[in-house]
């Protein structure tokens, strides 16, 4: 039986943290239906990160590989960009909310690959522990 990548199961895992964070602060429903966005999302990223660079590629080509694999990145910082009136505080109101929701977004799933590095980090350091 192959077992799973540490940079799968730390980014699949860091997404699933990502959501649970967000439960504890808002209502049930919607932050399941985000946690398994951000799963999704992940996922994709992960599929992505498999064929380039690879896993055994150096960390911050991981991250960032993965990080703008990853849909929720592009469309949350896409439609940021496009609304950048709402986010330097010319343009006010509730045109406004998509701005900030889709701003936090894009940097909240930015999380789930720093949870893959640092899972992968730690296997290997614990696999060339000498006793």
């Amino acid at each position: 039986m192959r077992s799973i990548h540490p940079f799968v199961l730390g980014h699949l895992g860091g997404a699933l943290v990502a959501g649970g964070i967000v439960v504890a602060f808002v209502n049930f429903f919607p932050s399941v239906t985000g946690t398994a966005v951000l799963v999704a999302n992940a996922l994709i990223g992960t599929l992505i990160c498999s064929y380039w660079p690879g896993f055994k590629a150096s960390g911050w080509r991981l991250w960032l590989t993965a990080s703008l694999a990853n849909p929720l990145v592009l469309i949350g910082g896409l439609w940021s960009a496009i609304q950048y009136e709402c986010l330097i505080g010319h343009k006010t109101g509730w045109d406004c909310v998509g701005a900030g929701i889709a701003l936090a977004a894009a940097i909240l799933a930015l999380l789930p690959p720093l949870f893959g590095v640092g899972a992968r980090w730690y296997a290997r350091r614990s696999q060339n522990k000498v006793p």
